[in-house]
């Protein structure tokens, strides 16, 4: 045999080798499965003990109405003045910076409306992004697209009319978590 030919004889072996190695490794990738990446939740509460969570009365509250804990789950109740518009809210004051999104778990009552507003880098959001849910007394998850520093979040239950004729409104929360950005760069 030649010396040139053994050389293209060796050549096209390698290049067959290196085609099946290519494939083979090709395969291997389209098999594998990429893993989606699930953003860190941080607990702002779960109700467990209270913690550093302040619960502050909002100012327009208008009836007599309360905020228990019970079970690990924080409760809003009040009874329906019919000859008015009711409402009973709280402000949660949190100075948090860098939140992509507001997580709640909540068991909204039936015939109860749910509303929660949020003040984002200094301003209130608006429109609102739960305005006056309306509850079918499972539990839920309700998310808010933030953006930026959550400054507070207002949790009211209320009446969108003076002529609901509902007895009592109730909603219960089990937890509120936030999802950071991963990196500041990111929003």
């Amino acid at each position: 045999m030649k010396k040139s030919t053994f050389f293209l004889f060796l050549l096209i072996i390698f290049i067959v080798i290196g085609i099946v190695l290519f494939f083979l490794a090709k395969q291997k990738g389209e098999k594998a499965v990429v893993v989606p990446q699930v953003p860190k939740e941080v607990l702002i509460a779960d109700f467990k003990s209270p913690g550093e969570l302040q619960l502050v009365p909002y100012k327009t509250n208008n009836v007599e109405g309360s905020v228990n804990i019970s079970n690990d789950v924080l409760e809003l109740h009040y009874l329906n003045d019919t000859k008015k518009r009711d409402i009973f809210a709280f402000y949660i004051p949190l100075n948090k910076s860098n939140v992509k999104t507001l997580l709640f778990r909540v068991r909204i009552y039936q015939g109860t409306y749910f509303t929660v507003d949020v003040t984002v880098d200094g301003k209130l959001l608006s429109p609102r992004p739960i305005n006056y849910h309306k509850g079918t007394g499972e539990w839920e998850e309700l998310s808010i697209p933030i953006g930026g520093t959550l400054n507070s979040i207002s949790i009211s239950i209320g009446e969108p009319t003076p002529i609901e004729t509902q007895k009592e409104y109730r909603a219960e929360i089990d937890w509120i978590k936030l999802v950071p950005y991963e990196n500041s760069s990111n929003h």
